[in-house]
């Protein structure tokens, strides 16, 4: 191991070298290894028939090549590169390509994105003194060490797929709502169509109109394992009837409880079109394990701060506002249209909103370690003479730095009020 962090360390020191004296355009003969298929940007996900449940797809919107102004970290260390294949599967080729955004890998199921692991640009990395470079070479050999002895565990957010998908059998067996009883925290959050507690909104839910089937196609969870999220595609069908009523997607955030069981906190959906192919199958994203090293009080501030200035940005337009505090793989939300799935194809979505738009917190919480945050409540958008009020739902993860980058952005208008 100590052989591994020298070598690293002159390895770092090396191409520090490099880059001051040779030319910036030397970055793009980095290439990446042969044995990580490289998923290119972005997805929109739609979805299908697939056993006779509609199920999410995956449509191409663009294919961006690597950019040559990553960090030495991110061409040459690969922290994420590791494939991690899944029990029973080791024999396989990789998985399935999806559409994400630059650079994630994929093997098996789970998502390796190198890229929220950056310490530098390249204008810092050319400004270093002497005694600086030797700092940022002990401080990458750290966190490689780091990341070699503690490797990114995916298990939290399997878990909490796997009850995603029992919570959706309970749902066919039982009804929506009985379900959703079992299933909801105490003080969990429903929407209808403003935030309510999730538990005693179901429980007089009593004229449910359909059975509510849905998928988790992606799930994430803190490096604490106290704190994660799932997204999937929900479909509404009138009974045992082959008729489907309504289809969308779905954002379910999940809190561990002093029993250790997993609760829902938070649940929320927006509507869409008939999906018109079959799903990916569910895509797993492991903690940075570089991410959460800072105090949590430090970590609230930097939240706090992160928070307050994207507000700031949101009242100058919220599409650049949205773009500007994501991260790569970012995913949004918005009724009546699918997800956008990665920068470029939220740059697709959100080139039309630049409505000036105000939030109104409602509730918010943060893994113990740090590293995943969410927020939601009321906001209000103005565009023109044109006022629209509606419920949001944010998703922050933190990285190495310890800097917050907006992971998924839920609006959903709210009805009009009934007329008198």
């Amino acid at each position: 191991m100590i052989e591994r962090c020298h070598q690293l360390t002159l390895r770092v020191i090396q191409l520090l070298k490099l880059r001051l004296h040779a030319p910036l355009g030397l970055t793009k003969n980095f290439h990446f290894p042969s044995r990580s298929p490289v998923i290119p940007p972005n997805e929109i996900e739609g979805g299908g028939t697939n056993g006779g449940m509609k199920q999410s797809a995956v449509f191409d919107a663009e294919i961006a090549s690597p950019e040559s102004n990553k960090s030495v970290l991110h061409h040459v260390l690969g922290i994420g590169w590791a494939p991690d294949p899944l029990a029973g599967k080791q024999d396989q080729p990789g998985g399935e390509l999806r559409k994400t955004d630059f650079p994630i890998f994929m093997s098996g199921d789970i998502l390796h994105d190198p890229s929220r692991s950056l310490l530098l640009r390249r204008r810092q990395l050319l400004n270093l003194s002497v005694k600086q470079k030797l700092f940022l070479a002990g401080a990458i050999c750290a966190i490689s060490l780091k990341a070699l002895a503690q490797p990114a565990d995916p298990s939290a957010a399997r878990e909490i797929a796997k009850i995603d998908g029992e919570y959706s059998s309970l749902s066919v067996a039982k009804g929506m709502p009985a379900a959703s009883v079992e299933y909801f925290a105490e003080h969990g959050v429903a929407f209808a169509p403003g935030p309510v507690e999730g538990k005693k909104y179901w429980a007089g839910r009593t004229n449910f109109p359909g059975t509510l089937i849905w998928q988790p196609i992606f799930a994430f969870a803190a490096g604490a394992a106290d704190l994660g999220y799932t997204t999937g595609i929900w479909e509404l069908k009138k009974g045992n009837e082959p008729l489907s009523l309504a289809f969308g997607h779905y954002v379910t955030v999940w809190a561990k409880q002093r029993n250790g069981q997993w609760k829902i906190a938070l649940d929320v959906g927006t509507e869409n079109p008939q999906p018109p192919e079959s799903s990916p199958s569910l895509q797993v994203l492991p903690p940075d394990v570089t991410a959460g090293t800072q105090p949590q009080e430090n970590s609230r501030r930097s939240l706090q701060k992160a928070e307050r200035q994207f507000g700031q940005a949101a009242q100058n337009g919220i599409g650049q506002a949205i773009l500007d505090y994501a991260t790569d793989d970012i995913r949004v939300y918005r009724e009546k249209s699918f997800p956008a799935v990665g920068l470029v194809a939220a740059k697709l979505m959100l080139t039309s909103e630049h409505g000036k738009v105000t939030f109104e917190p409602g509730g918010s919480k943060m893994s113990t370690s740090s590293d995943l945050s969410y927020s939601y409540g009321n906001y209000s958008k103005e565009h023109g003479d044109v006022v629209e009020h509606g419920i949001y739902l944010m998703i922050w993860r933190a990285d190495m730095n310890g800097d917050w980058k907006l992971a998924l952005n839920l609006q959903k208008k709210s009805p009009p009020a009934a007329k008198p």
